[in-house]
């Protein structure tokens, strides 16, 4: 079930919210648990089983840490176990094609792949999971020695298939104790249109007509298109993901949940480095916590320091997709994080001329890098980004920059430029009554707006669910 569609926005959001603050507080939580697996399993209820299998997994795993944790042998062993149930699980799922792909290529075999469909948000919430395991291996956490508790932590429906990735000992005290009230509800409520808005009407209109340029032969298309193209693949990615987590953070609001920021104005980043710490931040912390740190993160030498941070972009890239595209895409970003320390460019500077480079450089390396992770083939990559110099033929030109330039696309790129910069945020942040009036207007002309998207349009895919 998507969030921007008919089914949740009109009948199983109000009929949630409606149940929850009807039951007593000590049914809560029995209740989102309940409302959590529906959400899973309202496309495929096969898939249900996995994530149970998942939950169980790492509930016993934890059990067994707990237990042996004055034996340091069979604490560790079930550590590992069960991390590698963890990991082999979604490395099946999500790798194993892959797998085969490369043996085939590098053995000259012809082994047939295996077609396994990726369930849906299992990057996600197998993360949460070994969250949880980790954190009590590391006695960060007590174990939670209740299932219906931790199932409810990893298969809570507003962060379930695409984040933001919560770890257990940011939020576990909340599954026991959490407040609700009018003012957090109304918040999320906000927050929830915010990022509905974010994603039916800036980045699907936006990812449109960036699908329909980035399947052009590179050879069709001229510089300015391709350029176009790009940057607008760009931004809605950003504002794809951005807006799900909006609305993830704005529908944990409304039943106490205060969930971690995800995103935070990337574009206006001044280096690599930065943008990454302002990009799928729950991630970010997930790889500082979880490999960073145990691999020495940056109290080593330099030459292992920069080694680790590869290491963990090469991890990432593999996380957003299981293809050579994507690994590329990860370790692109962490050379150019290397770069950034051996220049020293990661200080600060109070020069105007040269943080505005700096930032020009930051999106130059980050739009560039779209292509990889649009098209299935380094063949295809490389020719577009050929294209993206000026470099390619242009004698088989056939179509024309204007074409792709609707009012109503000019509009929303602009609004979106502007969006991304946080202009709109520090607008609506006044604490003057007349500018909370107006706030209020805007949200309901978002949201009835994105309804009528909704209705009109099949274009509505969320980029993240494929990974």
């Amino acid at each position: 079930m998507l969030f921007p569609s008919i089914s949740f926005l009109f009948f199983f959001l109000p009929f949630v919210l409606a149940g929850y603050y009807i039951l007593p507080k000590n049914a809560r939580n029995t209740f989102l648990l309940f409302v959590s697996i529906i959400f899973y399993g309202w496309d495929s209820p096969k898939l249900l089983l996995l994530m149970l299998s998942v939950i169980f997994i790492n509930y016993i795993g934890a059990l067994f840490i707990s237990f042996f944790s004055q034996k340091a042998f069979l604490k560790k062993s079930a550590f590992l176990l069960t991390l590698l149930l963890n990991f082999g699980i979604l490395g099946y799922f999500k790798y194993i094609d892959f797998l085969i792909e490369n043996m085939n290529r590098i053995m000259g075999e012809n082994y047939a792949l295996m077609n396994v469909v990726l369930p849906l948000g299992i990057s996600f919430y197998t993360f949460q999971a070994v969250s949880y395991t980790v954190d009590v291996y590391r006695g960060q956490v007590a174990v939670q020695r209740n299932f219906f508790k931790l199932a409810l932590f990893i298969s809570l429906f507003p962060q379930l298939i695409a984040g933001p990735i919560i770890r257990y000992h940011d939020i576990y005290q909340q599954i026991d104790k959490r407040s609700e009230s009018w003012r957090l509800f109304m918040a999320g409520l906000q927050r929830f249109i915010i990022g509905l808005g974010k994603k039916v009407i800036i980045a699907n209109t936006l990812a449109e007509t960036a699908d329909k340029i980035l399947t052009l032969p590179a050879d069709q298309i001229n510089f300015a298109i391709i350029w176009l193209g790009v940057i607008s693949k760009g931004i809605s990615v950003y504002f794809d993901f951005s807006g799900y987590s909006d609305m993830a953070i704005g529908l944990g609001l409304m039943f106490g949940f205060k969930f971690l920021e995800n995103f935070n104005y990337p574009f206006v980043a001044k280096t690599i480095s930065e943008l990454w710490r302002r990009w799928h931040i729950s991630l970010g912390i997930w790889f500082r916590e979880y490999v960073y740190f145990p691999l020495g993160g940056s109290r080593v030498s330099p030459w292992r320091h920069y080694l680790n941070l590869l290491i963990v972009f090469f991890l990432i890239g593999l996380w957003h997709g299981a293809s050579w595209n994507f690994v590329l895409w990860g370790v692109w970003f962490g050379v150019f994080i290397v770069i950034e320390h051996l220049l020293g460019m990661t200080k600060e500077s109070s020069n105007f001329l040269v943080n505005l480079c700096k930032r020009f450089w930051t999106l130059f390396i980050f739009f560039y890098a779209i292509v990889l992770i649009h098209t299935d083939t380094m063949k295809q990559s490389l020719s577009y980004m050929k294209a993206m110099w000026g470099l390619a033929d242009t004698s088989k030109i056939v179509y024309q920059f204007q074409s792709y330039l609707s009012n109503y696309f000019v509009l929303v790129f602009i609004v979106a430029i502007l969006a991304s910069s946080g202009l709109f945020k520090k607008l609506f942040d006044s604490k003057k009554r007349f500018i909370q009036i107006g706030r209020w207007i805007w949200l309901m002309f978002v949201f009835s707006w994105s309804v009528i998207l909704i209705v009109s349009t099949t274009y509505n895919p969320f980029i993240y669910f494929h990974f």
